[in-house]
Parts: C-alpha cells; structure tokens; sequence
C-alpha cells in the first residue's frame, strides 16, 4: 500500500515539524481540515503518526517503519533484483524469509508448492497462505504493532529448535563490518535464523549502503550470496572485502 500524494505531502511536513495543529497541515496541502483528519487516520493506521485533540505527531520510531511504507520505497529495484536472485536460489524444503519488503518481493519468483517457509512477518504469512499446497509456519512471540512482526526471547526459543536449508533476507543498512538493523529484537533474530541456515542470501538495494544502523546482524561472510543494484564502485569495493556480491544490471 503506497501514500498517497497528499499523504506524503503531510508526512514530509511533519518530519519538518514534528508537531501540528489540522489548520496548519490544511493550508501547507491546500484541503480541507476533514480532508486533513481522514488523511492523518490514514497514516495513523500506518503506524508513521500518532493523533491527538486537534493535530498529529510524528512518531519518532524508524526501526519499526511499517512495512507499507518500506514496501513502496524503491519497488522497481526490489523488483528487479528479487527476480534475479530467484535463478540463484537452490533445491530446498524449508526456507526462513523475513519481513524485509525486499524479501517479500522474491515469492512471486520461486516456485514454493510442497515447501515450509517460516516467516516472522505476519503480512508476508497472509500472502503465503494464498498458496495452495505450501506449510506456513510463523513462530511465537510478541507483535510489533508497527511492522506486523513476531519478535522477542520465545520467536528465538522457537527458531532455536529448528533448521533451514535457506535464508532469504535484507537489512536496514550494511558496511564493511557486516549487515545491521536499527532495532536489536529485529537483529537477534536474523542472527538466530543465519546460526541455522545452510545457504543464506541477501538482497540489497543501493540505499542499504548510505544508511546507519546500531545492531549487528552478520559479518559480510556469512553470506553466501548477496545481489543489489548499487554502483560498480560499491560491488568492487565489497568484493575485496569478502562478500559474495553480484550486481544486477537495471536496463535488462
């Protein structure tokens, strides 16, 4: 689900702002105060702000970006490099994949009939239990209210008792260091998941390699594969460091 223009029009201001009253919002977009209440409702339920009597604040939590919005963010390019990593992905039963919308971009690509995938992104277990004939298993844990994730000591526990002939995953941000998320529940658990994957692969659009983030998650070696779209300078340099990296080529 993507913003609207009006929609991403009152979100920039606020990131500006941080705090307004409706009348502020409806005069910087041009509509109506009950326009501006719907449209803030809206992004309320997004989880990007939070109403109170007579305006809105932005709430002040990027780990947790709802996965709607990380999922509207670059979908040419998640699309692109989804699809060819698909003709990577080797035999396998069981495969953990996990809430980044990167990841979620590469179901539509590999055939998952007779498979069991794990997942601790609850939007991504919808959108499987479309399938026919595929085993969904989601572990427990408490949900993140933001990004519709199972995260926590007992989604640990679960993942700790079991094993998975692949990981397909992204990451908030990587570096020479390793890969790296903003929430540390988040990175305890790709970290368990990568403890218990025989083939582990990454996808990784440009953007990945211009933020910061506070978790590790993996070293660059852990990973057997890992595809993005960033410039020729970029793959070269994280090739000398180690990493599997295979650039894609947009044009095709």
């Amino acid at each position: 689900m993507a913003l609207t223009q009006r929609q991403n029009d009152i979100y920039n201001f606020l990131k500006k702002k941080k705090y307004c009253k409706i009348n502020e919002i409806s005069k910087q977009v041009f509509c109506s105060d009950a326009t501006t209440r719907r449209e803030l409702n809206e992004l309320s339920k997004l989880g990007l702000v939070e109403r109170n009597h007579g305006g809105a604040v932005l709430l002040q939590n990027p780990e947790e970006l709802s996965i709607f919005i990380r999922a509207a963010k670059n979908v040419k390019e998640k699309e692109a490099i989804a699809k060819f990593a698909s003709s990577y992905i080797p035999s396998f039963k069981t495969a953990f994949i996990d809430n980044s919308s990167s990841a979620m971009s590469i179901i539509k690509y590999i055939y998952l009939k007779k498979k069991t995938i794990v997942t601790n992104s609850l939007v991504l277990a919808m959108e499987l239990s479309k399938i026919e004939n595929i085993s969904v298993f989601v572990p427990s844990g408490y949900i993140s209210s933001n990004n519709n994730t199972v995260i926590g000591n007992s989604t640990i526990k679960n993942i700790e008792k079991l094993h998975f002939d692949l990981f397909i995953s992204s990451c908030t941000s990587i570096s020479k260091d390793g890969t790296f998320e903003s929430s540390e529940e988040q990175a305890s658990v790709k970290t368990a998941v990568l403890e218990r994957s025989s083939v582990k692969i990454l996808l990784v659009d440009e953007t990945k390699f211009m933020n910061e983030s506070t978790y590790l998650t993996a070293k660059l070696s852990e990973y057997d594969y890992c595809f993005t779209n960033a410039s020729l300078d970029i793959v070269n340099k994280f090739k000398k460091l180690g990493l599997n990296i295979i650039k894609i080529d947009m044009e095709k």
